[in-house]
């Protein structure tokens, strides 16, 4: 398990990022694509 910081309606906050069955993590090349999705960053600051 590992973290990256993200920005979310005005704050900075940790997420966690889960392994992969293999235990490689979403920052490593050899990750499962589906959790590399993880690693996107979305727009929390927009309502609209």
């Amino acid at each position: 398990m590992t973290f990256k910081l993200y920005k979310e309606m005005g704050r900075n906050v940790l997420r966690v990022l889960l392994p992969d069955e293999n235990g490689v993590l979403p920052t490593e090349k050899s990750c499962d694509e589906y959790y590399k999705t993880q690693l996107d960053d979305y727009n929390f600051d927009d309502n609209n």
